[in-house]
């Protein structure tokens, strides 16, 4: 479907109407839909010859003009490799008869959907096993350093006073496209922050096992909240959810000692090692030593980081 005033090789987001929207994703059919977030469903599209996702917002209490605004103006400055960028966004108003409580009430109804790029290779949740992340290593190291990267980006690199917190980061927000590059997707639950500013939510957001439990127990986001979850995310990938599951107490355990984290360390070494040596033409050096290290430190830190 040609959309004329739509360019997809444009830096910035752009209106796209309704009509539009409805006659890509057949008006927004189950056949179509992707996925499900929480503030919208998920639609796949072809427009201008490209494949597009389109998150059709949830005409839900407290998602008023105010909220879309804010989530708007978030992901418009977005520009960043390894962050998911958005295309286009659609706002229209429209007077129709509503049913409520038996009768036709004439009422106001407003549709809203945002336009992001769409990624071949699913999340990456999707990828990540029991023991590890499915892929080879140089991939796995790839797509933990281009989340590291999109993640300080959305924390400190747009050049200006405020900044992005994710507030719900794990793999099933983190996308891939067709030669495994991260990006990180869904900001549904994202908040502006001024600079130098910590704030307090009536109540927590994100999914249980990504949030520290600073956050949980008094719901203060910092961005220690996406660290965290950036942390766990390294570990699910390099021992897998059961792995984590089975050291979690450990790993987390604010007296981990210096021994212990040595022998976990030691323990990722040797798993990475004996299965990248199963593949075929593989020869595992220092150079992969040093990087599974440097992963498995960096979740350590991202877990215990003040």
């Amino acid at each position: 479907m040609q959309c004329p005033g739509v360019k997809m090789s444009s830096l910035d987001a752009q209106p796209i109407n309704l009509h539009m929207l409805k006659t890509i994703t057949e008006n927004f059919s189950e056949k179509m839909k992707i996925g499900s977030g929480g503030y919208g469903a998920v639609y796949k599209g072809m427009l201008n010859g490209d494949e597009i996702a389109v998150k059709k917002l949830f005409p839900v209490p407290g998602l008023d003009d105010e909220a879309f605004d804010d989530e708007f103006r978030n992901l418009k400055m977005v520009q960043h490799k390894n962050v998911v960028r958005m295309i286009g966004y659609c706002y229209e108003i429209a007077h129709k008869d509503v049913e409520y409580q038996g009768k036709l009430v004439w009422s106001q109804v407003i549709d809203r959907a945002l336009c992001f790029e769409y990624m071949k290779g699913g999340s990456l949740g999707n990828h990540i096993s029991d023991k590890s992340c499915e892929y080879d290593w140089p991939t796995t190291y790839k797509i933990i350093r281009g989340t590291c990267e999109g993640l300080h980006y959305l924390h400190k690199g747009r050049g200006n006073s405020n900044y992005i917190y994710h507030l719900d980061l794990k793999p099933d927000n983190i996308l891939l496209d067709e030669k495994f590059v991260p990006k990180i997707g869904d900001f549904g639950l994202s908040k502006l922050f001024g600079e130098s500013k910590t704030h307090e939510t009536s109540k927590t957001k994100g999914t249980i096992g990504f949030m520290p439990p600073e956050y949980i127990n008094n719901a203060k986001v910092t961005p220690k909240n996406d660290v965290f979850s950036l942390g766990v995310i390294i570990f699910y990938m390099l021992v897998g959810k059961q792995g984590y599951g089975d050291y979690c107490d450990v790993l987390l355990h604010p007296n981990f000692s210096a021994k212990s984290r040595q022998e976990f360390i030691d323990s990722v070494k040797e798993y990475w090692k004996n299965k990248m040596q199963e593949t075929l033409g593989y020869r595992w050096d220092q150079t992969d030593v040093i990087g599974v290290t440097k992963c498995v430190e960096i979740a350590m830190s991202s877990v215990h980081s003040d």
